[in-house]
């Protein structure tokens, strides 16, 4: 029975191997018999007037055909060096340049709020864990938790509020599972 099932499996493998060399050896690619393809043409440019043309002067006569104007060259492009910055004064400063102001959204303070409270009521949570009785895999999820709410106050710095939401959703989330073990 032993030799019989080793002789078999002997077989077998032969058989594969010999239909994947075959499988390996017939696959080739070959060019379609036929002539070439023909490359098109490129479309006619369409040219956009400066002008305004001039509406016929009658209405009911059909305008006569006027001949298309010749390409012209476009007028020089005229580039004006910038100056080179001139280096602060001795003994100054050199201060960071403000950010400019932006204007939100409407409704962005009420989103913002939301997303603060979400944040801090996270980091509440988080507060009452006690860290050096959680295990090598729940010390790995609280500090993944805290990670997602100092980025997610981060994004609303920058505000980006969407982002910051779903931190603050996975912070909660991590925190929730935390709370649960």
């Amino acid at each position: 029975m032993n030799r019989n099932f080793r002789s078999w499996c002997v077989s077998c493998g032969l058989a594969v191997t010999v239909a994947t060399a075959a499988g390996c050896t017939a696959a080739r690619a070959s060019a379609p018999a036929g002539p070439p393809l023909r490359v098109p043409d490129a479309p006619p440019r369409v040219l956009i007037l400066s002008e305004e043309p001039s509406l016929p002067e009658s209405v009911g006569q059909p305008a006569a055909a006027t001949p298309a104007p010749a390409e012209s060259t476009p007028p020089p492009v005229v580039r004006v060096p910038r100056p080179a910055p001139s280096p602060p004064p001795a003994g100054t400063v050199e201060t960071k340049p403000s950010a400019p102001r932006t204007f939100g959204l409407p409704g962005a303070a009420a989103r913002e709020r939301a997303i603060r409270e979400r944040i801090e009521e996270v980091s509440r949570g988080l507060a009452l864990v006690n860290v050096a009785a959680l295990g090598a895999a729940d010390r790995i999820v609280y500090d993944q938790a805290r990670r997602f709410i100092q980025q997610a106050e981060e994004a609303v710095m920058e505000r980006d509020f969407v982002f910051a939401a779903t931190l603050a959703d996975k912070a909660a989330s991590l925190a929730l599972d935390l709370a649960s073990r």
